[in-house]
C-alpha cells in the first residue's frame, strides 16, 4: 500500500519517524515543498543525504517512497508521458 499506513517496503510511519524524525507524511510535504516532483529519484535521494543528513538506507527508503507516490497519484497516465 504505497499512500496508506505503510510506506515503501511495508515501513511503518512509526518506523521511518523513528529512524528520521519525521512521518512519511512530513517528508512528502518537505520534497513537495522542494519541487520534488519535478526531480528524479537520484536528485531527490541526494538531497535527502546532503540536507537532512539521512543515513543511505533511510534517503532510498524516502526518495522511493516520494517516486513510487507521486508515479500512483498520477495513476496510468504517467505511462502515455
Amino acid at each position: 500500500m504505497i499512500g496508506g499506513l505503510h510506506g515503501y517496503r511495508g515501513i511503518s510511519d512509526y518506523e521511518v519517524e523513528s529512524a528520521t524524525g519525521k512521518g512519511w507524511c512530513t517528508w512528502l510535504e518537505l520534497l513537495d515543498a522542494w519541487n520534488g516532483e519535478k526531480k528524479s529519484f537520484v536528485p531527490i535521494m541526494r538531497y535527502l543525504l546532503n540536507q537532512y543528513r539521512l543515513p543511505y538506507y533511510w534517503a532510498q527508503a524516502v526518495a522511493v517512497h516520494y517516486v513510487l507516490k507521486r508515479l500512483y497519484d498520477q495513476g496510468p497516465s504517467y505511462l502515455s508521458s
